[in-house]
């Protein structure tokens, strides 16, 4: 699996420069990319810069749970660390255009 980021590791950057953006777009395009991925608390400004970019602009923006931004009141709800794993899963299978068994 290749992946391409915005930012690389755990940058500090908010911002994504224009280069960036066109970058990324062009990946999106060449490689046929249908799916956007962001993490929670996400404003996917930038997933949306990225597919207004591309040439179709018919991606879908797809978020998985990376468990940062955990509240005592997600807790509460029944949130788990389990549970967050089984939706990312259906998250990355949807990605793959597959199905969870």
């Amino acid at each position: 699996i290749t992946t391409y980021a915005a930012f690389n590791g755990c940058s500090t950057e908010t911002n994504a420069s224009f280069n960036t953006i066109v970058t990324l777009a062009k990946y999106a395009d060449e490689l046929g990319i249908k799916h956007i991925m962001t993490i929670e608390g996400s404003d996917k400004k930038l997933a949306k810069a990225v597919i207004e970019n591309t040439t179709d602009k018919n991606q879908d923006i797809l978020t998985l749970n990376s468990l940062q931004s955990v509240s005592q009141s997600d807790i509460d709800k029944g949130l788990t660390y389990y549970g967050a794993m089984e939706e990312n899963l259906k998250v990355l299978a949807q990605s793959f255009n597959t199905e969870v068994k």
